[in-house]
């Protein structure tokens, strides 16, 4: 994984939100469904990260709340697109499940917009 950087210093050691986090699948976690394996979700999390970083263009230090919440928020939709397959379908009952490559969501806490007042 290429550490995130702000003027050629890394961020962060590892990444943003560590793979044992309550943040994750604690009793208000925000991916109550993510893989148990370490492994498996230390990679979907890497990934996650790599991606916001790329889209971020800029990470700032420390990491900011939001920037956490989108990574997390986009590992859930990575985790997914791997769970429904093809048919952006889970479970036995055929639940429809839409897949975006990166959610509007996550990309607003990537770069905000900054609100416009009238002149």
């Amino acid at each position: 994984m290429t550490e995130p950087t702000t003027e050629g210093q890394p961020v962060v050691d590892g990444l943003w939100v560590p793979v044992d986090s309550p943040l994750i699948d604690g009793p208000e976690g925000l991916w109550q469904d993510a893989p148990t394996d370490e492994e498996q979700r230390a990679l979907i999390l890497a990934t996650a990260q790599e991606e916001c970083t790329a889209y971020a263009g800029r990470v700032p230090a420390p990491v900011p709340a939001r920037f956490k919440v989108a990574l997390l928020l986009h590992a859930r939709a990575i985790h997914r697109a791997f769970v429904t397959g093809d048919g952006d379908t889970i479970g036995p009952d055929g639940q429809r499940v839409v897949v975006h490559p990166m959610d509007r969501s996550v990309k607003a806490r990537l770069r905000p917009t900054r609100p416009r007042f009238p002149q």
